[in-house]
């Protein structure tokens, strides 16, 4: 996964990122705003917005570019079934 991390950064920042910012806020609770993806490891995804950051957690864990491409999908429609909002502590 470490060698295809940067296509797969170039690729989700290019083509998902509607997917990216509902991941933030549904999934971790962040405020809508431009949500990048900073770094992809087995575990999950780091995404960033100016000094924000948000950890995406995967459900399980992945070793490839195409498990990556096979669990991006649901997780972004996860997020776009759960309402978005901060968490009440952020």
């Amino acid at each position: 996964m470490a060698a295809a991390e940067v296509q797969a950064l170039a690729q989700m920042n290019a083509r998902h990122q509607d997917a990216l910012e509902r991941c933030a806020a549904a999934l971790a609770g962040k405020p809508d705003g431009p949500w990048r993806a900073a770094g992809i490891d087995p575990e999950g995804m780091d995404l960033a917005c100016g000094d924000q950051t948000a950890r995406i957690v995967f459900p399980r864990r992945i070793r490839t570019l195409e498990e990556l491409i096979e669990i991006v999908p649901p997780l972004a429609e996860a997020a776009r079934r759960t309402p978005s909002g901060p968490a009440p502590d952020a």
